[in-house]
C-alpha cells in the first residue's frame, strides 16, 4: 500500500510538472509564431527554444514510460506513441524554422509595404 501511495505521489508531481512545462511550450511557440509572422528574425529563435523544451519534455515522458512499466501509468500519462509523435513534430518544426526558404521569406519585404 505504501508503494502505491508513493507512486501516486510521483504521478501527481510528474503531471503537475508536465502541465507547467506544456504551458511554457505553448506560450513560447505562440510568441515565436507571432514574431515570425511579423517577419522578426527572433521568432525563429523563440520557436526553436520552445521546440527544444518540447523535445526535452518528450524524452522525459519516454523515460518515465520505460522506467515505470506500470499498468496504471497510462491512466496518469499519455502513451509512448504520443510522446514519439510530439518528438517528431518538434524536430520537424525546428528543421523547417531554420530552413533556407524561411530565411528568404523573412528577408522579403511584406506585400503592400
Amino acid at each position: 500500500m505504501f508503494i502505491e501511495l508513493e507512486l501516486a505521489g510521483l504521478h501527481s508531481s510528474y503531471l503537475f510538472t508536465a502541465g507547467r512545462t506544456q504551458l511554457i511550450i505553448a506560450l513560447t511557440l505562440a510568441v515565436g509564431a507571432i514574431l515570425l509572422l511579423k517577419r522578426d528574425r527572433y521568432g525563429r529563435t523563440i520557436i526553436a527554444l520552445g521546440c527544444g523544451v518540447a523535445i526535452a519534455s518528450s524524452l522525459v515522458a519516454l523515460a518515465v514510460h520505460t522506467t515505470l512499466p506500470d499498468a496504471d501509468l497510462y491512466a496518469f500519462t499519455l502513451s509512448p506513441i504520443v510522446s514519439l509523435i510530439t518528438l517528431a513534430l518538434a524536430i520537424t518544426t525546428v528543421v523547417l524554422t531554420y530552413a533556407e526558404s524561411t530565411k528568404r521569406w523573412l528577408a522579403q519585404p511584406p506585400n503592400g509595404a
